[in-house]
């Protein structure tokens, strides 16, 4: 059996990473969990993929975000910080989008 050190706390307010996809529209893709902020990227597998963004108590705003190597081209991902509540929503089906990032405490 294995016996907890008392010395030992564990945290769970650390930084934590989040990866997500998705290709089914209107999947929530991530939401930021109280107390928390959300530093990363987002992107497409095509250019111009519409995502949703609704901040905690907002409305919803439409992102158009980049496409990362459709055509082995240089774009960059959409940098994107986030605050406590932020819903993160993929926009279209026909798209495959990615979101990838670190979770803080606020």
């Amino acid at each position: 059996m294995l016996t907890p050190n008392p010395s030992t706390q564990i945290s769970y307010s650390s930084p934590r990473q989040i990866a997500a996809a998705s290709q089914s529209s209107g999947q929530v893709m991530y939401t930021v969990p109280a107390g928390k902020k959300f530093q990363g990227s987002i992107w497409s597998n095509s250019a111009g993929t519409t995502e949703y963004i609704t901040p905690a108590g907002g409305s919803q705003i439409d992102i158009s975000v980049p496409g990362v190597n459709t055509s082995y081209t240089a774009v960059s991902p959409l940098q994107i910080t986030l605050v406590a509540g932020t819903i993160v929503t993929h926009g279209s089906s026909s798209y495959r989008s990615f979101l990838v990032g670190v979770e803080t405490d606020a």
